[in-house]
């Protein structure tokens, strides 16, 4: 009977831990959106039996320097949460309808002020009469995903310098038609363009042929003769008015630099709402997340991606992310070599609870040989597609053509939400995809407590094998 007795308790609180683990399945289950932007939580699996692995304890023969970061900063700073709720930062933050799903995060596990520079770059978009608005028409560039994203959030940076609205039309001139963009697949996206293909419109105004007909690059009057002496937004303004810029211009990509002009309006806001946060690291990332809303087809298609090239593995609790770019960046910057990325891997291995390791890049080689080199005690997880050997030559855009841009760019955005939703990242923010990386788990993925091993020493510098950099403002998510 005693039996019985001390048996019933135990029992009935595993009949509980089953219903919550049931009933935590059924309501991830109901909304694809919901499932792909949490943290694939699945119940763990065992490891399958490996073969021994010739695993690297220090590289190169070298000591490890291993990092022991200090106790990260949870929440909000005081003053910044307080500055968010005044009465200035609010008037400045205009309440919209802006679908804000995609951020379920609590607040203090994202950067601070997402949601409220969500509503002030809507509120731009989308004005409530199109007909008196002027347009900045998007320029798809023909380099990597990572990098298009990155110029296009300039891009809106610039429209708002401008003050027009940005616009990706669909009957635009080539290649403001998509048409160079390597990553661009008719067939796919069936007449819309790249960016309404894949993402929620960045607008509610739209123009038709007639309207686009005939339209000039914004180089075409902004050159860089005359904008030798401007220095602030009020005379880019003004010598748009002077020279009788038209209502619409397309976008060059020689007038990057006019982000440097920092808009009024976003200047304003960062003041009042993020006192000293105003830095190109936020704002960028601001953009970023506005412009990559996905649309429902892309989330349906990302969900069957996933269960296709990761299977039934699981991103878990103490899983790390490392992503080793190579190819075509050789020419741009120094890269990390393996033994760099191990070193970084090794240093949050020793500090935190990790069990894992998800391994995104495009080098087959890396792939090939990370069983054999991470440290044997974490599991190494990665994404069943095909990838190329490294070398200067080969680049995604090359890749995109071969194996097809609509696969290329579903499998990319299946590894960025994979490696965004880990618990310690190991990453050169030199590469825009790294810093993408960084960009979600700071804000969707509600990972902003978590450590960032950042291998990049300065843009061109080269790496040395025993001096790898952590920088502390990633691990504080600022």
């Amino acid at each position: 009977m005693k039996r019985c007795a001390l048996r019933a308790p135990f029992l009935a609180a595993i009949f509980v831990v089953l219903v919550l683990f049931s009933t935590y399945d059924i309501s991830t289950s109901r909304a694809v959106l919901r499932r792909l932007q949490t943290t694939f939580w699945q119940p763990s699996v065992p490891p399958p039996q490996k073969k021994p692995r010739r695993h690297i304890e220090s590289p190169a023969g070298q000591a490890l320097q291993v990092w022991h970061p200090p106790v990260p900063p949870i929440g909000y700073v005081p003053s910044i949460s307080q500055s968010l709720d005044s009465p200035k930062c609010k008037a400045l933050t205009p309440e919209t309808d802006m679908n804000m799903s995609f951020l379920s995060c609590d607040e203090q596990d994202m950067t601070p002020g997402v949601k409220q520079a969500m509503h002030l770059l809507y509120h731009h978009q989308h004005p409530a009469s199109c007909e008196d608005q002027q347009f900045l028409i998007v320029w798809d560039h023909p380099w990597g995903l990572g990098s298009m994203l990155a110029v296009a959030a300039r891009q809106l940076e610039i429209s708002m310098a401008l003050n027009r609205v940005l616009l990706s039309a669909d009957k635009g001139p080539p290649p403001y038609d998509s048409s160079g963009n390597a990553f661009y697949d008719k067939e796919y996206c069936k007449g819309e363009r790249f960016w309404p293909c894949y993402f929620l419109p960045i607008t509610n105004c739209s123009l038709s042929a007639a309207e686009l007909a005939g339209a000039k690059s914004l180089r075409d009057y902004f050159n860089d003769s005359i904008l030798t002496n401007v220095t602030t937004v009020d005379q880019l303004r003004a010598l748009q008015k002077q020279l009788a810029v038209p209502r619409v211009v397309l976008f060059n990509v020689y007038l990057l630099d006019l982000a440097k002009l920092k808009p009024p309006k976003l200047d304003m806001w960062f003041e009042a709402c993020l006192p000293g946060l105003r830095t190109q690291i936020h704002l960028e990332r601001f953009l970023k997340l506005y412009i990559m809303r996905w649309n429902t087809r892309t989330l349906i298609e990302m969900d069957k991606r996933r269960q296709e090239i990761f299977k039934d593995q699981a991103i878990l609790p103490g899983t790390m992310n490392v992503h080793v770019r190579r190819g075509d960046k050789a020419i741009e910057m120094a890269l990390a070599t393996n033994d760099d990325f191990l070193t970084g891997l090794e240093g949050l291995r020793r500090y935190g609870n990790y069990t894992q390791v998800f391994v995104s890049t495009e080098d087959s080689d890396f792939i090939e040989n990370a069983t054999d080199l991470i440290h044997p005690s974490l599991r190494v997880l990665f994404t069943e597609v095909p990838r190329y050997s490294i070398g200067r030559e080969n680049s995604p855009m090359k890749h995109a053509k071969t194996l097809g841009p609509a696969v290329e760019v579903m499998n990319n955005f299946v590894n960025l939400v994979l490696a965004a939703s880990c618990d310690g990242f190991v990453g050169q923010m030199g590469s825009n995809w790294v810093t993408l990386i960084n960009d979600f788990r700071n804000t969707v993925h509600c990972k902003r407590d978590q450590p960032f091993v950042n291998l990049h020493l300065g843009y061109g510098a080269k790496l040395r094998q025993d001096n790898f950099s952590i920088d502390r403002n990633w691990w504080q998510a600022f």
